[in-house]
């Protein structure tokens, strides 16, 4: 009777002990865990290198944003006199300062050239109702930009979005995409 109770209080120990293991670990979409399909995440949060974050206190401020070094190699194609010209070149952003670099990105819509391969993309907003939902994004992104269809227009898909880091000619900071996707997740105020 006695290696009997010793048993079922050994079990009882063991599957207490495996319930508290499972519950440290973060659910899919839930903070600490990892991003769901779609590198999103349950409202509130942010996918930041696959995993679920909060928006940074500091971080997601569209000045920031703007004046981040990456972001600020923008101005060379996407403004009124550009550095460097590109007869290709998405039309409506216009990042030669940061009042017109947010109208721009917040409110506007994408305009591309003919022969660009981006023409299905027309008319989408650039800032979608979440990261994952934001051309701005998905040209960054390759992981949103895979999964990319744009809820407006269902010919605008990743595939043919630009990747914009090999424009740029680096990788987007990792602090950039995530001040970028904050900054969406917060509703894409102008701060």
């Amino acid at each position: 009777m006695q290696a009997k109770r010793q048993f079922v209080t050994s079990i009882l120990i063991l599957a207490s002990a495996a319930l508290l293991i499972a519950a440290c670990g973060a659910k899919e979409g839930e903070e600490g865990g990892p991003c769901l399909t779609g590198s999103t995440c349950n409202e509130g949060l942010t996918c930041v290198s696959e995993v679920c974050e909060k928006p940074s206190s500091s971080g997601g401020l569209f000045s920031q944003i703007y004046a981040s070094t990456y972001f600020q190699k923008c101005k060379n194609c996407h403004s009124p006199s550009p550095a460097m010209p590109q007869p290709e070149i998405e039309k409506t952003l216009d990042w030669s300062t940061q009042a017109k670099a947010y109208s721009t990105t917040k409110t506007g819509k994408v305009s591309a050239a003919s022969g660009t391969g981006l023409e299905d993309c027309n008319g989408v907003s650039f800032v979608g109702s979440t990261p994952a939902q934001s051309i701005i994004v998905a040209v960054f992104d390759e992981t949103i930009r895979g999964a990319f269809v744009a809820a407006s227009k269902a010919s605008c898909k990743g595939v043919s979005l630009t990747n914009m880091n090999d424009k740029v000619g680096s990788t987007i900071p990792s602090t950039d995409l995530a001040n970028l996707k904050s900054w969406i997740t917060a509703g894409a105020p102008e701060n």
